[in-house]
């Protein structure tokens, strides 16, 4: 992995000859990495006060990113998939920007008891919101409206979860 900041561009991965690309950075420094044209997958290394800018390209890209309390802007990541990994103990709150439209799938992770995510207003296209690997309380926030048969939100084993709209 990286442990200063990078710019990396893997656009060049495209058809007959290219292939998925697969990228690790450590969360110290901002990540700058656009993907290629195949099933890339994009691992940073646990973050706080950091935007990183991910674009996927084409294929349906996966972003695997550990978050801490200082963590409050994902809306630079451009994959289908997200998965984040709390820190124990961390309270993070996205007030920055929320996901990218790009997000269809976000698989929240890690975390104990005294664990806390909540969002700003989520994206309507984001399609599954799924915390139920998530040790801590959630507290969500979608668009009016926006609850629908193309959505789908899992809580984690805390009673507290919530799911509000604004």
């Amino acid at each position: 992995g990286s442990i200063g900041a990078i710019t990396a561009s893997f656009a060049n991965q495209v058809a007959p000859n290219g292939s998925a690309a697969t990228f690790s950075g450590f969360g110290v420094a901002v990540q700058t990495v656009t993907g290629g044209a195949y099933a890339d997958t994009f691992t940073i290394g646990t973050t706080g006060a950091i935007t990183h800018v991910i674009d996927g390209g084409a294929g349906t890209d996966t972003t695997n990113i550990g978050v801490s309390a200082a963590f409050v802007n994902a809306g630079s990541i451009d994959t289908e998939n997200v998965n984040m990994t709390v820190a124990n103990g961390a309270d993070v709150t996205l007030s920055g920007a929320t996901f990218h439209s790009g997000v269809d799938k976000v698989v929240l992770t890690g975390g104990n008891s005294l664990s806390t995510f909540a969002s700003g207003t989520l994206h309507t296209n984001l399609k599954s919101f799924d915390a139920s690997g998530f040790s801590g309380n959630v507290a969500l926030t979608l668009a009016i409206d926006a609850a629908d048969t193309t959505v789908s939100f899992t809580g984690g084993p805390l009673l507290t979860d919530s799911l509000s709209y604004e």
